[in-house]
Order: C-alpha cells, then sequence, then structure tokens
C-alpha cells in the first residue's frame, strides 16, 4: 500500500535534481551529493543532499524515510539543525522516495576530526583548565585551519542548542551521535540523520524489540527497558561530548563484547566512560551529570545549553547571534517570496529541468 506524503506542499519536481556522487551510506540508505533547479528562490541552481533507500522493494526502509520526512517537515528552521528543503514521494519501482536536504561542505563531525587531528591544539593547563588565549572562532575557511579546544565547546553549544529546540518541538533524537553532525560553514554545525526520531507528548516513548540500535550511545533505561525520552538524549548528548573530546574515538573499544547485555550490566555496576585527556574539568563534570542511572537527575537541554554559552568568548557570541540574524531573515525572504516551502504544480514538460 503506497503511503502518502506528510505535507504536499513540499514536493520537488523529480527532474529538477541532478543526482551525483554519493556522500555517504548506512544500513537502510544512502545519501547523494546532487544539483537542484529552483529550489531555492533567487537561486537557479543549488548543490543540495538527497537521501534515499537502497532498495524501492524495502518497504520498511521508505517507511522509515516517510516518517523522518514528516517529523522535518513539522520541524521549522533552527540554524543548527540541516534544514529540509522538498522531497519526490511519488515514487515508483523505478523512480525512489528522494529527500532533499541543505548540503553541507565539510562532512560529519567524526570524519572531520579524524582526519583533522594534526590540526588540532589543546588549550588546557595542568589543572585541566582552559588558558586564555585571543582567537577568533567564525571563519569561513572551516575546512581548512587548525581547531582548538575551543571549537570543541563552541561545537558542544551549537549541538545543545539544536537539541534544547528538540525538546520545544517535541521531538525526540534518538540518533544522536557525532556521526551524525554536520560540519558546514563559518564554523557552524548542524544536527542531522532523524530517522529514528519520534514526536512525543508524554514525553517518555517505549520501544521494544528494534534492530540496529546505536547501543553505545543509548541510556541505561533505552537499553533496558526500551525507554526513550529528552533525558535518554541527553545520555547521547554525554557520549557525543566524549566523542568530540577525544577528536573522534569510538566509545567502549576497550571491552571486546560490548553487546547490549554486556553494556547494561556495566553500566548498572556504575561504569563509565573514561574522561578524555583532552577534556576541561568543566566539560568532564557535565559528562558524568548527563551518565546519571537516574534520568530526572540528569541536566535538561536547557541547562547544558546555558552550561556551555557561558564559556563562550564575546566574539564568538557575537558571531554565532549574527549568523542567527542572517539565517532567521533569509528564511522570511524565503518564506515571504512563495507560500510553499517549494516548488509545486509544475507543468508536464517544466523549462527548469535538467536535460
Amino acid at each position: 500500500e503506497k503511503e502518502t506524503a506528510a505535507d504536499p506542499r513540499w514536493e520537488f519536481p523529480r527532474c529538477r535534481l541532478k543526482l551525483q556522487s554519493q556522500l555517504d551510506v548506512g544500513c537502510f540508505g544512502r545519501i547523494l551529493k546532487a544539483e537542484a533547479k529552483g529550489i531555492v528562490p533567487n537561486e537557479p541552481v543549488t548543490t543540495v543532499a538527497v537521501k534515499t533507500v537502497h532498495s524501492n522493494d524495502d518497504f520498511k526502509a521508505k517507511h522509515g524515510l516517510l516518517e523522518e520526512f514528516k517529523i522535518l517537515s513539522q520541524l521549522g528552521r533552527h540554524l543548527n539543525i540541516v534544514h529540509l528543503l522538498g522531497a519526490c514521494t511519488k515514487y515508483t519501482n523505478k523512480e525512489p522516495l528522494l529527500i532533499v536536504f541543505e548540503y553541507c561542505p565539510f562532512s560529519n563531525l567524526r570524519a572531520h576530526l579524524i582526519t583533522f587531528r594534526h590540526r588540532f591544539f589543546g588549550e588546557l593547563n595542568e589543572s585541566r583548565n582552559l588558558m586564555p588565549r585571543d582567537h577568533f572562532h567564525g571563519q569561513n575557511n572551516t575546512g581548512n585551519r587548525t581547531f582548538s579546544t575551543r571549537d570543541l565547546i563552541y561545537w558542544a553549544y551549537q549541538i545543545s542548542r539544536a537539541m534544547a529546540y528538540l525538546v520545544v518541538k517535541k521531538v525526540l533524537h534518538r540518533d544522536l551521535a557525532l556521526r551524525n553532525i554536520l560540519l558546514t560553514a563559518n564554523n557552524i554545525v548542524k544536527v542531522s540523520d532523524f530517522g529514528m526520531s519520534l514526536q512525543t507528548h508524554s514525553g517518555t516513548e517505549s520501544r521494544n524489540n528494534e534492530e540496529l540500535l546505536p547501543i553505545k550511545w543509548m541510556a541505561i533505561e533505552a537499553l533496558k527497558d526500551g525507554l526513550f525520552s529528552h533525558q535518554s538524549d541527553v545520555w547521547s548528548f554525554g557520549v557525543v561530548l566524549w566523542e568530540l573530546f577525544t577528536l573522534g574515538e569510538t566509545p567502549y573499544t576497550v571491552y571486546a563484547k560490548a553487546n547490549k547485555d554486556f553494556l547494561v550490566r556495566i553500566l548498572l555496576m556504575g561504569r563509565r566512560l573514561k574522561k578524555p585527556t583532552n577534556a576541561p574539568e568543566f566539560v568532564s563534570a557535565i559528562m558524568y551529570s548527563c551518565w546519571r542511572s537516574e534520568p530526572l537527575q540528569r541536566p535538561i537541554f536547557h541547562e547544558l545549553e546555558k552550561m556551555f554559552y557561558a564559556q563562550l568568548e564575546p566574539h564568538a557570541v557575537l558571531e554565532l547571534m549574527k549568523l542567527d540574524e542572517n539565517y532567521i531573515k533569509m528564511s522570511r525572504e524565503r518564506d515571504m517570496e512563495t507560500d510553499t516551502p517549494c516548488c509545486i504544480n509544475v507543468a508536464k514538460h517544466d523549462s527548469n529541468c535538467f536535460d
């Protein structure tokens, strides 16, 4: 049985997309770089990212991608969340379901940290506190410069900011990991991959017998009882902090058999990931607070946002505020130019189609 899109106003003409190289591949689908004609007002051709399934016969994967689209289509715009641009939901056996996103040129943050580890410089003194320095964060050549402890803090702040926004929107991410954080221009990071996300009204959702779960990022109650909440996302955020300050290491590699049952057992015993050597003391304290066994004893994302905001240098705050204002202004201008998120009612022989 064919499913319908959550909001047909997002429908984008398939012929206006030119699919190019593969950017990433996952268990259920892949992401391609593409060009799109007329998807952004006053921009003839835009480089975009397109998410699709491996096989059109995989109903489960198609259903999951449509559910991701439905959540994103109602999420609104935020500087630190990857922006949905359109979708091709009228699929056939030959024409797959396609979801179109903004393109982030500097890959995911984990891959970036691993690739450029040799460019990292730490800024901690012997007491594991930040040493004072005069450095400006926001730079346009993000892909070609060194990065520092303060950049890691800046990225952590942006991620917490995005997650606080998801709380307001009543969305559980459930797959928050550094591989799902994208780096783009001006040192901005964006939370992506909402394939496991859920809309919640009660605050807690129960899910059992799911396959391919990101167990190393999951909270103890999610592993043990299948309970997911904003506070289980907070636990995952703690693991993201660990990934950030280890410069992209994989959690729990010291254990040869880190399966679900094993992780439940060691977490119930009180064991946690070790403090990263690059993490300031305040970051380590935040990290361990995110991993408290009792969900209600963990900080909420709004508090985490404030904690990291307090550590930013004034010029970094001003730069982010400026980028935020420009993003909101640009979004409003686009909304004023068209009453739809993207283009609809396209003639059969569209002059804007690629040849």
